[in-house]
């Protein structure tokens, strides 16, 4: 049986990575993360879309500095699984792929992929330790407001970027939406998925 290895490429433009060091608001340019994705060419069956995810885990962790919280040791695609991204965006034949670690700035990125090709979502844990978790940082910025997720978390959404970021219990992640719901404004979905995403941080 004869296997190839894909390299999808996430061209979904900057995401944004708030430094933590003295509660900056600079902003930086992250690299475009990649992922592996390997698919069968033979008979075997395609991959199926998971329908539920098991609980990641957290290290606690103290800093003095600007930035600094818990430390994520489970895989960001165990935060939102693929069911919740189609049923969000009203979209079919979603799959989730783990972005290898040394491919994101990232604790853990987790792509979204419509159809096994485009990026649809890209979901990435925080560096903590190098991401302020002050969430003034993110409402200062231009159009930036922030949004009841529920689930004992916070949640800002930045315009400029499309970006939804959420804070639970010392851990930070942002979702990047590329395509919303048919009818809806990008803020609507991401609030969706935010919410999928706030009840499974620890």
């Amino acid at each position: 049986m004869s296997r190839r290895t894909t390299r999808w490429s996430f061209l979904f433009g900057a995401a944004l990575v708030l430094a933590a060091c003295g509660g900056s608001n600079t902003a930086t340019t992250a690299p475009e993360p990649t992922v592996e994705a390997t698919t069968d060419s033979g008979g075997g069956g395609g991959g199926g879309t998971a329908t539920t995810a098991p609980e990641p885990t957290v290290e606690a962790t103290t800093d003095s500095g600007g930035g600094g919280g818990g430390t994520f040791a489970g895989k960001a695609c165990d935060l939102l699984t693929a069911g919740e991204v189609e049923s969000a965006t009203q979209q079919t034949g979603i799959t989730a792929l783990e972005v290898p670690q040394g491919e994101t700035e990232g604790s853990a990125a987790c792509g979204y992929l419509l159809q096994g090709a485009a990026p649809i979502v890209v979901l990435t844990v925080l560096d903590s330790a190098n991401t302020s978790l002050d969430l003034g940082t993110y409402t200062s910025l231009p159009g930036a407001t922030s949004v009841d997720v529920g689930g004992g978390a916070q949640a800002v959404y930045v315009p400029s970027i499309n970006g939804m970021f959420v804070f639970k219990n010392g851990l930070a992640t942002n979702i990047l939406l590329i395509i919303p719901a048919p009818g809806e404004e990008i803020v609507q979905t991401a609030t969706k998925l935010a919410k999928s995403v706030a009840g499974r941080l620890p």
